[in-house]
């Protein structure tokens, strides 16, 4: 039981990186979940749950930006704010 839940673990991010990786060049609008004043980054996710983090720091919390998403790193997407 063990080895076929960890095979699903795996197969799950496998999937969910490649997902990611078919979004990135793309638009998203993504709701901002915290805002950044101390480390200047804001973090959020798109409307199909992308974890992106974003490196500004004067947007508020709760509000939905347009974001063109540009790489992956680790776990979340960096995105750019397009004003």
């Amino acid at each position: 039981m063990q080895k076929r839940c960890d095979l699903l673990k795996k197969l799950n991010e496998e999937k969910k990186r490649q997902f990611y990786e078919s979004q990135i060049g793309r638009h998203a609008d993504v709701l901002i979940e915290s805002e950044g004043a101390i480390n200047g980054t804001c973090r959020g996710k798109s409307r199909n749950y992308i974890p992106v983090v974003i490196h500004a720091s004067d947007i508020a919390k709760n509000t939905e930006i347009k974001v063109m998403l540009k790489e992956i790193k680790g776990k979340e997407v960096i995105g750019a704010y397009e004003c």
